[in-house]
């Protein structure tokens, strides 16, 4: 029974500093907020040409609409730089 447990120990260590190292929901619903404010404040900048304030109100937009289909915040998160370079389809 002894080599039972000596194989499960490093699995289980193993598990819990993966766990350890995963964000939480709540971390990466913090890191999509500020992400959002991040581009609402260049949305709302006059001082940028039309093209990267759109550019950020259509980032904005397609994360929007991850939400509302059931993504997860850390989901969501794992894809906001593609969000960025992104347009929506017409």
């Amino acid at each position: 029974m002894r080599g039972v447990s000596i194989l499960v120990a490093p699995w289980l260590l193993w598990s819990v500093n993966a766990q350890a190292d995963a964000p939480s929901e709540q971390q990466c619903q913090q890191q999509f907020a500020a992400w959002t404010l991040e581009r609402q404040q260049q949305f709302s900048n006059r001082a940028l040409n039309k093209i990267e304030r759109r550019r950020a109100e259509r980032a904005i937009d397609l994360a929007r609409e991850q939400l509302e289909q059931g993504e997860g915040f850390c989901a969501l998160v794992a894809q906001l730089a593609t969000l960025d370079d992104s347009d929506p389809p017409l």
